[in-house]
């Protein structure tokens, strides 16, 4: 009797999952926003960009406004320039610093009610 009911069970879900599969509309993910370094790993970085963009993906890069190798103006993608008046290094440096202390605060909050 169990394994019957097993059976049921199951056939239920098959047919459920395939309803659910059948009538859901296709996503489409070809957005990409890519916050490259300068440098040499733009150069690994454009050969990614250059087959993205052959398969059909929006792509939108953020530059810093002093950037050597990474041009304004591509067919591959859409530029938007961030100004900086420091450099980059300081401005990548600041925000690990931050992000690094506010996932330190949030471990330390639950080690504190964990403890309780």
């Amino acid at each position: 009797m169990g394994t019957m009911l097993l059976h049921r069970a199951c056939r239920i879900f098959v047919f459920l999952s395939v309803c659910l599969i059948s009538f859901t509309p296709p996503c489409d993910g070809g957005n990409i926003l890519v916050f490259p370094v300068d440098g040499s790993h733009w150069i690994n970085m454009k050969i990614l960009l250059e087959e993205l963009h052959a398969r059909g993906h929006s792509i939108d890069v953020m530059r810093a406004s002093n950037s050597w190798y990474i041009p304004e103006k591509s067919p591959l993608y859409t530029s938007i320039t961030i100004e900086i008046n420091e450099g980059f290094e300081d401005f990548f440096d600041v925000y690990l610093q931050e992000h690094m202390r506010a996932q330190r605060e949030d471990a330390s909050e639950g080690d504190m009610e964990a403890q309780r």
